[in-house]
Parts: C-alpha cells; sequence; structure tokens
C-alpha cells in the first residue's frame, strides 16, 4: 500500500512539474496504465465526455494530446475548469473536465491537438493482485482501500457506502477509504467517476493509515 501510495504522489508531481520526459515512443492512442493494463484509445471525444458535459455534469476521464501539452494548451483548459491530475505515458492526463470545458476541448480535437477524451476504462484502476478476486467467489468480503482524485462530495460518499462498508476516510496529498466489500461490487465500485485506484488491503495494514 505504502508503495502505490508514494508511486501516485510521484505521478502528481510529474503532473504537475511542467513537461513530462518524452522518452517513451509509443504511438498516439495507445496508453499503459501504473495497473499494467494497455489500452489503444479511439480518437476523438468519446459518447462518455459528451454526455456528462452536455448534461452539465463534470468528470474524471483521460485525455491524450498528439504531443508533449505545453502552457498555453494546458492554461486555455485550466481557464475553463479543467483540473489536470496524473501523468500517464504517452501524453495523457487524468483530469476534472467541466461543462464549459467541452466547447474548448471541441476545438482542439479539431485543431489536431487532442487526439483524446474519453473514461478511464475501469481495468486501468484495479491493482493486478485483485484481478483474480473477481473471478473467483463474488460473495466473499474483501477489504479494500479506495483512492479519490480529490475529497468526494456528501453524495460521492453516500453512492460508495451502497456498494462498500467505509470504516474510515482519510483527505490530503492522498485522497482515500478503507472499508469493506464483496468482490461482487466492485465492478461497481471502479466505474464510479471519482474512484481512481482500488486495492486490497492486507490484514497487517488495517487500520495503519486511519
Amino acid at each position: 500500500m505504502r508503495q502505490n501510495i508514494v508511486f501516485f504522489i510521484l505521478l502528481l508531481i510529474a503532473a504537475c512539474s511542467g513537461q513530462p520526459d518524452a522518452q517513451l515512443d509509443q504511438p498516439t492512442g495507445e496508453i499503459v496504465f501504473p495497473s499494467g493494463v494497455a489500452v489503444r484509445l479511439n480518437a476523438g471525444i468519446q459518447k462518455s465526455v459528451n454526455q456528462a458535459l452536455t448534461n452539465n455534469n463534470g468528470g474524471y476521464f483521460l485525455l491524450q494530446f498528439s504531443n508533449s501539452l505545453d502552457g498555453k494548451t494546458r492554461n486555455v483548459l485550466e481557464q475553463v475548469g479543467v483540473v489536470f491530475f496524473d501523468y500517464i505515458p504517452n501524453n495523457a492526463y487524468y483530469a476534472f473536465l467541466t461543462p464549459e470545458s467541452l466547447k474548448t476541448l471541441q476545438h482542439l480535437e479539431s485543431e489536431g491537438v487532442l487526439f483524446h477524451a474519453g473514461s478511464i476504462p475501469t481495468a486501468a484502476k484495479l491493482d493486478p493482485g485483485l484481478t483474480e478476486k473477481l473471478q473467483e467467489d463474488p460473495e466473499q468480503r474483501l477489504n479494500l482501500i479506495v483512492q479519490f482524485f480529490e475529497e468526494p462530495s456528501q453524495d460521492a460518499k453516500h453512492e460508495l457506502e451502497l456498494l462498500m462498508e467505509v470504516t474510515s476516510y482519510s483527505f490530503g496529498p492522498v485522497n482515500f477509504t478503507e472499508g469493506a466489500a464483496s468482490a461482487g461490487n466492485l465492478e461497481e465500485i471502479l466505474s464510479l467517476s471519482f474512484v481512481k485506484w482500488v486495492e486490497e488491503q492486507i490484514p497487517g495494514e488495517l487500520g495503519e493509515n486511519g
């Protein structure tokens, strides 16, 4: 758990400290997430983004740019409420998008600056160690650590608490909750936009982050 938190903090620092190293020569559209899941993205602003922003709902999504994100483009997006989080190779970021950002995103896509805007795949949020658990007994209870991009709203907390028994929350450099849930609820937990990462909490770690 501690190693994963350090890893995410380092990614956050990379996202906020100028341009990331462009050492990876993956083709645009190909993403390898921290979970190890590799995905080839479709070009364009995906339906999930259009629907969420058109319905005046912000959300956490994945943006991939055709080249390294320059300061001018970043500033333009931040002016319409976009908040950048972790950098994901290649030229991609987790970001919170606002309804006001849709027209700007569409313009950047038309200019060839933005390659992809879409939902974060649920598999990208899941610790590989939990993958096999999903295929075993779906009724087994799992002790979980669920990380968030930011401190969730009360409505979001309530939505999560319908899916898991929360024992504690912690907010700061890393925002997360500890609790237990049925393995059968993992997919729904992962599908929550504000959830960034889910991993199993081993017994020796219980309460150490509380």
